[in-house]
């Protein structure tokens, strides 16, 4: 059923989800956001260091 709902009809160029809440659902797995399947770091690193890595994975 919520398969159904979240399905792009090809008369209106939505899903149902979309006509009712005026937003895109939020998927289990969305790919694009799915920053944590970047690579572990091999060693420890600082503060600063992690911060920049996680940077560069939410620009990816």
């Amino acid at each position: 059923m919520w398969a159904d709902r979240i399905t792009i009809r090809k008369g209106t160029g939505c899903s149902l989800y979309f006509m009712v809440t005026g937003a895109h659902p939020t998927l289990p797995l969305d790919v694009q956001k799915a920053t944590w399947l970047v690579q572990y770091p091999k060693e420890i690193m600082k503060t600063d260091e992690l911060i920049a890595l996680r940077a560069q994975a939410l620009a990816k």
